[in-house]
């Protein structure tokens, strides 16, 4: 009988240098932040610990973290612990985001149907409709601050089309309210100070007095009469009705403002980015307007023809990969 094979010596995940008790803090504000997770993601690898205020952060970086999510996150993660304070900061206990399992789907079966693919095809020409009149200011050498507009556009399309609501009126508090929460409750890169100053708490004010309002005008005006599809807002009263133990009104105001902060830190950052590297090859410019002037000369195009448009996914995936990536 032979003895088994040793197992491998457990790894020691690096940790980036820093000053004693600060560790990266002054690295971790959000005109740093991306700099500097990719130059520690450069050096250390896709694994590293970031440490401040005797606080360490283990960060998953670079393609090997995003594959490994794909294949491993579903079994080894869950949301709880990351996303329960900012649960709290809405009043709840859980949502659609802290949760997984039965509990989760629960939720999804109920906020998902507006969120589809489907559902974005069949209003189309009302999100078209909001990119037309954000672009209508615009003329030939303006100076465009990208990312602030991707978040306007983005987040009043998806107020109108999924709860026939409005953020232009709202956007600075919604910025100011959620972003502050999420650093504060989620990355922790802010105080809780944060939270008691006078134009946060009237952000957050603001923000939930809001679709506290238009959730009030669901309830008085069904779809059928105000002559509308039913919506986000119109799924959950009616998840409510029949189920008022898992559905409070709190939820229903977490689930509503959803909408309005969908798409703000991920698809407005993501479309921004996109912009940003196309913008850095103007040769790729002319067959990309020649395939959107066909893509819309008949009007707005469906969702399988916007699909189909090679030259824009072509261009955008050139761009995006002249990113330099980690050494071997």
């Amino acid at each position: 009988m032979t003895d088994a094979p040793p197992l491998p010596a457990p790894r020691v995940i690096p940790t980036v240098p820093g000053p004693p008790v600060i560790g990266s803090l002054t690295n971790l504000y959000p005109h740093r932040l991306r700099a500097f997770l990719t130059g520690a993601y450069r050096e250390h690898g896709p694994v590293f610990n970031v440490t401040g205020l005797g606080q360490t952060f283990t960060v998953l970086a670079g393609p090997e973290a995003n594959v490994w999510a794909v294949r491993e996150s579903a079994r080894v993660l869950r949301s709880l612990e990351a996303w329960r304070p900012n649960d709290r900061a809405f009043g709840v206990q859980r949502s659609m985001i802290s949760v997984d399992g039965p509990e989760h789907r629960a939720f999804r079966r109920v906020e998902g149907r507006t969120y589809t693919r489907s559902y974005l095809g069949a209003n189309l020409r009302r999100a078209l409709a909001v990119t037309a009149e954000d672009l209508a200011p615009l003329r030939a050498g303006d100076d465009l601050q990208v990312a602030h507009w991707c978040k306007a556009v983005i987040t009043e399309q998806l107020a109108r089309l999924v709860v026939n609501g409005t953020a232009r009126p709202y956007l600075g508090d919604l910025l100011g309210f959620v972003q502050n929460t999420l650093m504060v409750r989620v990355t922790r890169q802010r105080p809780p100070l944060v939270e008691q100053l006078p134009g946060f708490r009237r952000a957050r004010a603001r923000s939930l007095g809001m679709v506290e309002t238009l959730i009030d005008e669901h309830r008085r005006v069904p779809p059928e009469q105000a002559g509308r599809d039913p919506d986000l807002i119109d799924d959950l009263l009616a998840a409510q009705a029949a189920d008022p133990a898992f559905w409070s009104d709190l939820d229903l105001r977490m689930a509503a403002i959803g909408a309005f902060i969908a798409g703000m830190d991920t698809a407005a950052n993501t479309l921004a980015f996109v912009l940003y590297r196309v913008g850095r090859h103007p040769d790729l410019m002319p067959a990309l307007i020649a395939e959107a002037d066909e893509v819309f000369r008949d009007g707005p195009p469906s969702m399988e023809t916007l699909g189909g448009c090679r030259t824009c996914t072509a261009s955008c995936w050139s761009a995006c990969a002249c990113i330099p990536s980690r050494p071997p």
